[in-house]
């Protein structure tokens, strides 16, 4: 927005006070965003200057403004001038693509721009503003003919003999979901999650572990190869210096000026020196293996520790909980003396895995002992051959000295290029460790979770237990909602509470925090969250609330009733069913509804953000998001703002 904005001269003229000249240093300078400007210069009057969309005309071209044609302030005029001189803006309104606008296209443009405002007799700032938005992410023409609540805008005996019958489709799949009909399938998880361990699953954590060990040992035997010389690498190289070593060799052999004694000292020596040279890469290769065979028990002792960890904060859980009902009370000490045998296995297991730790330990400690003692004994043989060297060099033709110079040079040439295999190899081999050790510590989270949670005893009637359980507190779920949710929800029909999805929304959460919560109470597991939006109306006074045309979000208790398509917001929704009296009875009447919004208020319904691929709505994933957050039958709560929802509502004592 502001790349297409700062090439206006109107715009010029706002930001810099008639300087023409646009930097880093004049622009934005003061403060954070576009928006933020815009706002304080409408505010201050001084520049720009709203106008009454009847006034806007559209001759060859350009808009005018038919009422005030003398005003020196810039006007939305000046604005929409400007914007239509933007190729992105001019595809977006060009309906037919043929490259021109006409006047029908302007003017479902202009009657697009009223439909962004409640007050549609104006085009302000903020309806260009929005306009711009969608059309930079590509949701323009879905978005700007929505009237956010279908039924309220429908006044058509067709379009309630249409909700009628729905209703009774309703009620009768409410029926049939109560016998075990309904819709009971598992929903996803929230969208927005990335593929990090911390937002893994433990099954994907265990399949993503065994993925990464399988990259470790390559990377591991990478290393192992190139300690052995058996990269195609390190091969060439090798095989150069071989042949050097052959050259070196033969010149030796045919000088005259060498004994044959000095000879022989040489070629032992050299036989002594490659054999040493096996013996410490292979030592090294054994302390390579050794390491990471230390590193996985490091892993499963930190298993182990986290696994104690979690038993024993169940035992100290169990032990603490009591109940009058006798099938809780039950419960809980079968749980308990299971904790703890557990707990005393977990410990066993713990001393066993630490006596192989220390062994493995002292293995390595040997072999980093022999590997001292084999590396003083090539030391020496260096040390001989410079010996041994220097007397060959003191008589030895000038060939000789050409052919030892090529093979030393060969030979340093294999030492570099088998220094730099293996540092790359080992650098691959500490990155798959590190992503390893990584997953395995989620895996000991999300393992001491199932373990707390395994031996976790859930009722409806103990809220604080179950808001441990799911993990709700971290979710950000305000407990005093969840209290409420679910005193309120087992005041419910067992027909109405089929499925045994509880959507929560908690109102005292900004609009922009992921607030609202699908939890599923027969597996005392949270599904999935989003952001949701409320209705532009007042939603403090309940009974107002329920009444038509106050746009306004409906408190307490409704249940998700079918999907359908909304012709006037030409997109799918999912229809609510108030379940109390007075409250939100009128929540089918009044069509508030679920459904997907690009604003930040809707007029009343459920809105949540749609998914975006490539910054533009994906319709499908947006609906099956839909239908995963909101299962049909599931009920949704939706913490009251009004205290005197606690008196009326008939859920509550």
């Amino acid at each position: 927005i502001s790349n297409l904005l700062k090439q206006s001269e109107n715009f010029k003229k706002l930001f810099l006070n008639q300087n023409t000249d646009l930097s880093d240093k004049n622009i934005f300078s003061s403060m954070n965003n576009l928006e933020q400007i815009l706002g304080e210069i409408m505010l201050g009057d001084s520049f720009i200057s709203s106008i009454d969309s009847s006034n806007i005309n559209f001759e060859n071209g350009i808009f005018s403004n038919t009422q005030d044609a003398g005003n020196e302030n810039i006007s939305i005029v000046d604005i929409l001038n400007d914007l239509i001189q933007n190729e992105s803006v001019q595809g977006a309104i060009d309906v037919d693509a043929n490259g021109t606008l006409s006047n029908e296209e302007i003017t479902e443009f202009l009657n697009a721009l009223e439909g962004l405002d409640e007050k549609p007799e104006d085009i302000s700032m903020n309806d260009v503003l929005s306009a711009i938005e969608s059309i930079s992410n590509g949701t323009f023409r879905e978005e700007t003919n929505e009237i956010p609540e279908l039924e309220e805008q429908i006044a058509e005996a067709q379009a309630a003999e249409e909700n009628k019958k729905a209703n009774n489709s309703n009620r009768s799949s409410r029926s049939n979901s109560s016998n075990g009909s309904g819709n009971t399938a598992a929903p996803s998880a929230s969208s927005g999650e990335n593929n990090t361990p911390k937002s893994m699953s433990l099954e994907e954590l265990q399949s993503k572990k065994t993925e990464k060990e399988a990259e470790l040992k390559t990377a591991q035997d990478k290393v192992n190869a190139a300690q052995s010389g058996e990269t195609e690498t390190i091969k060439a190289a090798q095989a150069d210096c071989d042949d050097k070593k052959l050259a070196y060799e033969e010149a030796i052999k045919n000088d005259e000026n060498i004994s044959n004694e000095l000879k022989t000292q040489q070629q032992t020596n050299q036989t002594n020196i490659d054999s040493q040279n096996k013996v410490i890469n292979d030592v090294k290769v054994d302390i390579n293996n050794k390491e990471s065979e230390i590193s996985n028990q490091n892993s499963i002792i930190s298993a182990d520790k986290s696994n104690i960890s979690a038993l024993e904060a169940s035992v100290a859980n169990l032990e603490s909980q009591s109940s009058d009902n006798e099938e809780v009370k039950a419960d809980i000490a079968s749980k308990l003396s299971e904790a703890k045998k557990q707990l005393e296995d977990a410990k066993e297991k713990l001393t066993i895995d630490q006596e192989k730790l220390d062994s493995l330990n002292s293995e390595k400690t040997k072999l980093e002992t022999k590997l001292g003692e084999e590396e003083k004994k090539l030391s020496d043989l260096e040390a001989e051959r410079q010996t041994i060297e220097a007397n060959i060099l003191a008589n030895c033709a000038p060939e000789t000295k050409i052919a030892m110079d090529a093979f030393k040079a060969a030979e340093e040439n294999v030492k570099a290029v088998k220094e730099a295999e293996i540092a790359a190899a080992k650098a691959e081999q500490t990155k798959a460790q590190t992503e390893l050790n990584e997953i395995n510590e989620q895996i000991n989270v999300k393992s001491a979770e199932k373990t707390e949670k395994e031996f976790s005893v859930n009722s409806l009637d103990n809220p604080e237990q179950l808001y441990k359980t799911m993990g709700l507190e971290e979710k950000g779920l305000n407990y005093e909602v969840f209290l409420k949710a679910i005193e309120g929800y087992n005041n419910l029909t067992d027909e109405q509470k089929a499925t045994g999805y509880l959507g929560i929304f908690d109102t005292t959460q900004a609009s922009d925090k992921e607030r609202y919560y699908l939890l599923d109470l027969n597996n005392f597991e949270l599904l999935g969250q989003s952001v949701m939006k409320t209705g532009s109306g007042n939603m403090d006074n309940v009974v107002s609330a329920n009444k038509h045309g106050s746009h306004a979000t409906l408190s307490g208790f409704e249940q998700v009733g079918s999907e359908y398509y909304s012709s006037s917001m030409e997109k799918k929704a999912l229809r609510l069913i108030g379940l109390e009296d007075g409250i939100n009875d009128n929540a089918e009447a009044k069509g508030t509804v679920v459904h997907y919004t690009v604003s930040e208020h809707t007029w009343g319904c459920k809105g949540f953000p749609p998914v975006k691929t490539n910054g533009k709505i994906d319709k499908d994933a947006t609906y099956d998001m839909m239908r995963d957050l909101f299962p049909t039958g599931a009920i949704v709560y939706t913490y009251p703002t009004d205290e005197r929802y606690w008196e009326l509502s008939d859920l509550y004592a």
